[in-house]
Formats: structure tokens, C-alpha cells, sequence
């Protein structure tokens, strides 16, 4: 985003805020809420159902690391009741210049930054360079079913710091998410406790805390940013992918296999290339029939037990 785009975003977020559209919540309005991207949205939208109004940010399609708000989502945004969002970095290129400029204002809104209690309790795992220049920590932890339970449980102080009133509702439908999440845990171990394999190859660097979580080893091809890979990098994973004689490596759903270096790795080494989503966002035919995150991850878990030789 260039430095003019965004002073022109900040300064109508201000105008909006000043004017008098900040956000007005009563107990017979629905509170808007927004979120910033898919996991974030998806959690939300489960714990403020009947409640809220919960909008997303970065739509299906697109990637959130390379999200640019435009002037209306700026508008969306000032307007926001709760604005909820993940952190570590991933959308900090814009959310900080927006705090700083007042267009967010914890003032009149309610300002929730999921993984801020991971990381004061040292649970994110390091970006590495050149990433850490960008990012403040990995921020994939939402394909981590345990770790993601304390994303439900930030979402869920959210909501109640802005309707103290929905308290119940919102207490009811975060433990059902973590229920639900704690089953999926279950699930993936048991479906990949029997694997010929416990290493794979992909795009960049999403599966760190799911690979810490359940034993795999993970090689990709560029870092915790899609990138095209350097030739440095690719011969690194071809050597690997040869040396541990693998037939899948994975592309993401969001990205061509042709672009992150999958597709080359596949055709020297002679494997086969599977998907798996990184829930960073959903395709628009996932977002079509109704796709939630337990349906996503569940589509990475048969992909995984594919490429993973799993009986």
C-alpha cells in the first residue's frame, strides 16, 4: 500500500470517527463486529451467532498477507462496534497506522488482538529472517486445535467486554467451539498415529505449530510468507524431497503450484501434488457450499493422510 492510499484511508476513518459515526451499541441493535480474516471470522461469527452482525475483511480469494484495505473497509472498520483481529504481525502493516491515526479508537470500540496472550506467554513460536522483519512471531496457530482454543477464548472476552448482557450466549457457544476443537485433536492424532511418513514438503511455512503438535517434520519452499522461492531454496527441498524418496509433496488452495515452486519440485523428483488450505482464507467455492474451519481442516486431515501414507 503506498503511503498516499493510506493517509488518505486514515484520514476519512477520522473524519467518520469525529463526525459522529462512531460505533452505537444498544441492547435492541445488533453490534457490528469486524474480522479480519477467515479463522478470525469463523470464530466470531460461532460465538456471536444471534447476537452480532460479524463481518469479515479479507474475502474468499484472497490472501491476508498481502491484504490492502480500500476506503469503504476503512469505513467498516471505524464503524465497527468490536474490531477483532489476529496479530503477530500478519495484519499489522495496517492495523498499527489505523490505532496510531485514531481511525481505531479502543476509546469507543472494543479492540481485540487474539494472540496478544500467547505471546506475553511465550507460546508463538519466532519468525525467522528475513520474515521477522515483517512478522512478529509464526502467526499460523489457528491450524493448531489446541492453541486455537485460546483464540476462541480472547474472541470470547471480546464479545462480552462489548455486551456484557449476551454473557451467557457467548460463554455457551465459545465452549461448544472448544469442545468441537478439542475433538478435532483427538481425531487428527488418531488419523495420523499409523503413517509411513512423518515428513512432507510445501508451499511456505504455515504447518510449524500443527507439525510441533503432532510429530511431523516440514520442509517448504519459502517462509512464513507465500513467496516464489529462491533457486537456493528449491534445490534445498529437491535434495530433501530425493533423499527421503517422497511421492506427494503440497501445494496451497489459495496459491498456484506453478508460482510457490511445488509444481517444479514435483516434476524433478517425480511426486504427486495435493492441496491443503492454510485457513488463511477460503476459495469462492468453499465460501459457495458453506465451508467452515472444521470442514477445511478435516480436508487437510485426508489429504495429509494421503501424502503421509496413513493405513
Amino acid at each position: 500500500m503506498s503511503s498516499g492510499q493510506l493517509l488518505r484511508m486514515i484520514i476519512i476513518g477520522t473524519l467518520l470517527a469525529v463526525l459522529g459515526s462512531a460505533p452505537v451499541f444498544s441492547s435492541q441493535a445488533s453490534p457490528l463486529v469486524v474480522a479480519t480474516f477467515f479463522p478470525v471470522f469463523d470464530f466470531a461469527r460461532r460465538i456471536g451467532e444471534g447476537r452480532a452482525q460479524v463481518q469479515i475483511l479479507v474475502r474468499a480469494g484472497l490472501e491476508p498477507h498481502d491484504f490492502e484495505p480500500t476506503v469503504q473497509d476503512v469505513e467498516t472498520i471505524a464503524a465497527a462496534a468490536l474490531f477483532i483481529y489476529h496479530g503477530s504481525g500478519i495484519e499489522n502493516p495496517w492495523v498499527d497506522p489505523l490505532l496510531q491515526a485514531g481511525t481505531l479508537d479502543p476509546a469507543r470500540q472494543v479492540i481485540v488482538e487474539t494472540t496478544r496472550g500467547l505471546r506475553k506467554d511465550g507460546l508463538l513460536l519466532a519468525a525467522p529472517e528475513p520474515d521477522a522483519a515483517v512478522l512478529r512471531s509464526d502467526p499460523h496457530l489457528w491450524l493448531d486445535p489446541v492453541l486455537a482454543q485460546e483464540l476462541v477464548n480472547a474472541t470470547e472476552n471480546g464479545f462480552i467486554a462489548l455486551d456484557p448482557a449476551g454473557r451467557e450466549s457467548y460463554e455457551d457457544h465459545a465452549r461448544a467451539l472448544r469442545r468441537e476443537l478439542a475433538q478435532l485433536d483427538s481425531e487428527i492424532r488418531q488419523a495420523l498415529a499409523s503413517c509411513q511418513r512423518q515428513e512432507l514438503v510445501i508451499s511456505h511455512r504455515f504447518l510449524d505449530y500443527f507439525a510441533e503438535r503432532y510429530g511431523l517434520t516440514v520442509v517448504a519452499a519459502a517462509g512464513l510468507e507465500p513467496a516464489e522461492p529462491t533457486i537456493e531454496q528449491l534445490e534445498s527441498v529437491i535434495a530433501f524431497a530425493r533423499q527421503r524418496r517422497l511421492r506427494f509433496v503440497f501445494a496451497e488452495t489459495l496459491l498456484e503450484a506453478e508460482l510457490t515452486g511445488v509444481q517444479t519440485v514435483a516434476d524433478v523428483v517425480g511426486a504427486q501434488v495435493l492441496t491443503l488450505s492454510s485457513l488463511e482464507g477460503l476459495r469462492p467455492e468453499e465460501q459457495a457450499r458453506g465451508a467452515d474451519y472444521f470442514a477445511v481442516m478435516r480436508q487437510n486431515l485426508q489429504h495429509l493422510r494421503i501424502g503421509l501414507e496413513c493405513s
